[in-house]
């Protein structure tokens, strides 16, 4: 483990560590911490603890990329881009950008139908 710290940048970096300023623990520490880790079975609640926090990432990555996707789902079904794989033409902003606004328009078409007086 010492020479993996040693000859790996990343693993020494992932142990916050900086391997041209810090002293690397040598294998007997680190087999010292090991032993203790499991003793206490902290190993498990560790792994527990990330796996929890892995978990709640992944849901706020799905929910970021919903928001992301829908507006694009309306110019492809809605407004009839359908072959457009994000290949909107590079030239011209001015659609695209316009496409989107009709896109977020539609989203919020309800909310600004309420807000019309009743006549």
């Amino acid at each position: 483990m010492e020479e993996a710290l040693d000859d790996t940048p990343m693993f020494g970096g992932f142990a916050g560590l900086d391997i041209g300023q810090d002293a690397l623990p040598d294998e007997t520490t680190i087999l010292r911490l090991r032993h203790l880790l499991e003793r206490h079975d902290l190993v498990r609640k560790i792994l527990d603890v990330v796996q929890a926090l892995l978990q709640q990432l992944e849901r706020i990555k799905a929910s970021i990329r919903a928001k992301a996707e829908h507006p694009l789902h309306i110019v492809k079904n809605l407004l009839g881009y359908r072959k457009t794989h994000d290949r909107l033409p590079a030239k011209n902003t001015a659609q695209r950008m316009t496409l989107f606004a009709l896109a977020h328009v539609w989203l919020a078409h309800k909310r600004l139908l309420n807000m019309v007086p009743q006549g």
